[in-house]
């Protein structure tokens, strides 16, 4: 029997990101549904009713009616958190907090429709094996970069922008931008994002 194809929910109640955002992921996946909800209410509803639970999902936390963390504490099991990106503009001590106790990836707006379709459909290769095996196999600059390169790439693809990584990986953020400028030379690229994308690409097959 065929499997069925992947399911993708995005929540958010602006309506030409979740619009150009959907376009973006069946453009990269045709074997990807995407349904569009604009309030936690309306998911809950679709829960209720026994709607098909998504593979995966986008929340953004400032929703009309609640915020995405209360609706993704609320959901529990019926939303899959490890599968779940949490959108935001202003990540405090408390979101992040609970973001990672609730095992959600957290990601800082603004980002573009095409890199969030890539992150999101990237995340089965993610659990199957961390980014240094899957991009080993598929990227070839993946070869020319140092263990700690090879580690601030990873962050990247996570979501974690310049002081975020330096943070993680317990350097100064001069330190990182040495760093980062050696990336973009051994990987042909222009900026860290270009690295990422360049990066999702190889990943997905594109």
């Amino acid at each position: 029997m065929t499997a069925p194809n992947r399911l993708v929910w995005i929540v958010g109640d602006d309506e030409v990101l979740a619009r150009t955002l959907a376009r973006v992921v069946v453009a990269l996946n045709p074997r990807v549904e995407v349904v569009l909800f604009m309030t936690a209410e309306a998911v809950e509803r679709a829960l209720r009713s026994g709607a098909r639970r998504p593979d995966a999902c986008i929340v953004d936390q400032d929703l009309p009616d609640t915020t995405g963390l209360d609706l993704l504490e609320r959901a529990g099991p019926d939303l899959p958190r490890a599968r779940s990106v949490l959108l935001t503009g202003r990540a405090s001590p408390d979101v992040s907090l609970r973001a990672a106790w609730l095992g959600l990836r957290l990601l800082l707006k603004p980002q573009s429709p095409w890199w969030l379709a890539a992150y999101l459909l990237a995340f089965p290769l993610r659990e199957e094996a961390d980014w240094h095996v899957a991009l080993s196999a598929s990227w070839p600059p993946w070869q020319h970069l140092s263990p700690i390169h090879k580690q601030i790439v990873g962050l990247a693809m996570d979501g974690m922008r310049g002081d975020g990584i330096a943070d993680a990986l317990k350097i100064e953020y001069c330190t990182l931008k040495k760093h980062m400028t050696k990336i973009l030379f051994r990987t042909d690229c222009v900026d860290m994002r270009e690295v990422t994308e360049t990066a999702f690409k190889s990943l997905l097959g594109r």
